[in-house]
């Protein structure tokens, strides 16, 4: 028994052939992402044809390996927005979550539309919205459209993985909470869209996805003749903690390009973070957009554009960690806040010295800052510290062992593992796969025999 996953990420879309009986991932594919259109400066769309020719040539590729395929998992980037009718066709470009047409001026009123917005929220609790509100979500998508005459009715606004599944199958999208609670406008508390919100602005000419239980199927689709069932689309955040086998006693830090702090609830705890929709009836509890990888690049790019030669990534980086090592103790002040997040939009070097304008000070003290910015992070999520471990994932971690001793050195513990995984996410569908497989089978079970087939280690 086998299942297909695929993963519409932003930079690629990726696919596997996802082997249920050994519980192992197999002949993993990808293929670009298509360019964004031409557009306005702050208009970042791309073409709805070219996702799908893409995730076309993907899916058939991946067909042609394994004929005998028992259903189709997706999951993706959130926030992406398609207008599209009751057949899955599309009626608008695929506007990104990188698209920021929401900080452009809003009339005259002196305020960009992103601002404008936030204030008409004022008297609204953005926590049962899972308290994040930022240009690029559809809710500020919507808004600008709306704002312009440009909303159009009795369409639905599907996230992007909807929109594929609907298509593929020709049917009414459909949608998870992992996908809905994206889009800005669901109420995480009771569990539905939030149509009082929607009423307010003026979205109730659009058509509201019906939001239907985890693991349940969207249609099916011909291959072969056969007919192969399209499971629901999930976010990509929550399956790639469930690809790192996540434990409700464990504190999750993702390090990549940017970095996310997360921990599991039993509960729909609401607070000075973001609150999501989790897998049977958890909620994941978290902070994101926090500087890494994109940030440490920035002086990587300092200290390296005026030399005489070219070092690749690898051997920067060593040296780097080479560097870090030999630095015992730094008073350099380091803030790599360079670009916007939960800590602000600019960062510092300060209380420099000739003797501390090196390499090894200055990301010592880069280290030492993502470790103190991790730590309050996980404070805001639970002030008590109900964490057993840390989970590491992402790939910076295991790259840079330098960081890892900054972060375990501020938390004060040596107990943690690293998820050794580089396809968290077709993990985490993976995972899905082997509980749908197994009829009745609980989610924990699951995780436990594919965690079991896929060890990480300490």
């Amino acid at each position: 028994m086998s299942f297909i996953g695929i993963d519409l990420g932003g930079t690629f879309l990726k696919g596997a052939i996802l082997d249920v009986d050994t519980r192992q991932i197999r002949h993993s594919l990808r293929v670009p992402c298509p360019n964004f259109e031409s557009g306005e400066t702050y208009e970042r769309v791309i073409a709805p044809e070219k996702i799908l020719a893409a995730f076309r040539s993907l899916l058939d590729g991946l067909l042609s390996i394994e004929t005998e395929c028992d259903g189709l998992l997706l999951c993706g980037q959130m926030h992406a927005l398609v207008f599209c009718d009751s057949q899955g066709n599309h009626k608008s470009s695929v506007i990104t979550w990188q698209d920021q047409r929401a900080k452009l001026p809003f009339q005259k009123t002196g305020m960009n539309y992103i601002d404008f917005l936030v204030d008409s929220l004022r008297d609204w609790d953005l926590r049962i919205l899972g308290n994040e509100l930022r240009a690029g979500l559809p809710l500020t998508q919507l808004f600008y459209l709306i704002s312009n005459g440009l909303l159009p009715d009795n369409l639905y606004p599907a996230s992007l993985m909807d929109f594929v599944a609907a298509n593929l199958c020709g049917t009414v999208p459909v949608t998870d909470s992992t996908n809905a609670d994206a889009h800005g406008l669901y109420n995480v508390v009771e569990g539905n869209w939030d149509y009082g919100l929607i009423e307010k602005f003026g979205f109730n000419k659009l058509l509201w996805q019906e939001l239907k239980p985890h693991y349940s199927t969207v249609g099916t689709f011909k291959h072969n003749g056969r007919s192969i069932p399209c499971y629901l689309a999930f976010g990509d955040q929550q399956c790639a903690l469930l690809g790192s086998f996540l434990g409700e006693d464990e504190l999750s830090l993702n390090i990549g390009t940017g970095s996310q702090v997360g921990i599991l609830s039993n509960t729909c705890e609401l607070g000075d973070f973001q609150t999501r929709p989790y897998f049977d009836g958890k909620f994941l509890k978290t902070i994101t957009h926090l500087p890494a990888g994109r940030a440490l690049n920035s002086l990587i790019r300092l200290f390296t554009e005026i030399s005489a030669y070219q070092m690749d990534s690898v051997t920067i980086w060593n040296y780097v960690q080479r560097q870090v090592e030999k630095t015992q103790e730094t008073d350099l002040d380091v803030a790599i806040s360079f670009y916007g997040g939960p800590f602000g939009d600019k960062g510092h070097i300060s209380n420099m010295r000739e003797s501390s304008m090196t390499v090894g000070h200055v990301f010592s003290a880069a280290f030492k800052n993502m470790a103190e910015n991790y730590y309050q992070c996980s404070l805001r999520l639970s002030p008590e510290k109900e964490w057993r471990r840390i989970v590491f994932s992402g790939g910076l971690v295991s790259k840079i062992p330098s960081l890892q001793k900054a972060i375990l050195r501020r938390y004060e513990t040596d107990s943690f593992r690293i998820n050794q995984s580089n396809e968290e996410v077709l993990m985490g569908l993976l995972t899905i796969a082997v509980k749908i497989h197994n009829v009745g089978m609980s989610l924990n079970d699951a995780i436990i025999l594919t965690q079991t087939a896929n060890v990480d280690s300490k």
